[in-house]
């Protein structure tokens, strides 16, 4: 049988390790429930003036306020992940408490067999490999919505065209 303190290390240090974890998700989390406020904000502004566009400026501002909903969809996708990795996460320090205290318990009455805190340890550590599963889902996904961003800004001002007006409106520049 290992000393007391050799049994609460591993509960310890998955604590701490679930905590850094904790931090740069909820992190990432905020940061995204920002962004997707700053979208509906925007939804809302495009649509106030929508009313009073016509023509060629109405279908641009229709096109920005279909593709700020579309973004916030996806985003919302990836907000729903990482809600679900920090429930994950939060659950897996609660298990490691109860695994640590279990542990202390079974110090302080050796009758008393070791089954609940190796149970929640397990458990525990199973919770945070489903929470990692999640983060390692949001990352992949993420990036695929940034590239389609991406790709939908490419297809809307090509390259060659932004050139063409830069240096059209070079040449029309006065000479001092």
């Amino acid at each position: 049988m290992d000393g007391p303190i050799q049994q609460l290390i591993p509960p310890v240090l998955i604590i701490s390790a679930c905590g850094l974890l904790l931090l740069a998700q909820f992190s990432r989390y905020t940061s995204l429930i920002g962004r997707i406020r700053e979208f509906h904000k925007q939804r809302v502004d495009i649509l106030v003036k929508l009313v009073l566009l016509t023509g060629a400026q109405r279908r641009l501002t229709e096109e920005r306020c279909q593709e700020l909903e579309v973004q916030s969809h996806n985003l919302l996708k990836l907000v729903r992940l990482i809600r679900t990795a920090l429930l994950c996460l939060v659950s897996t320090v609660m298990l490691m408490i109860a695994s640590s205290l279990m542990i202390g318990t079974e110090l302080l009455f050796p009758t008393i067999e070791m089954i609940g805190s190796t149970t929640s340890f397990v458990v525990g550590m199973l919770t945070m490999f489903i929470g990692m599963g999640f983060v390692f889902s949001e990352v992949c996904l993420s990036l695929c919505a940034v590239t389609l961003e991406h790709k939908r800004l490419d297809m809307a001002t090509p390259v060659s065209q932004i050139h063409t007006v830069q240096s059209n409106k070079d040449s029309r520049a006065p000479e001092a």
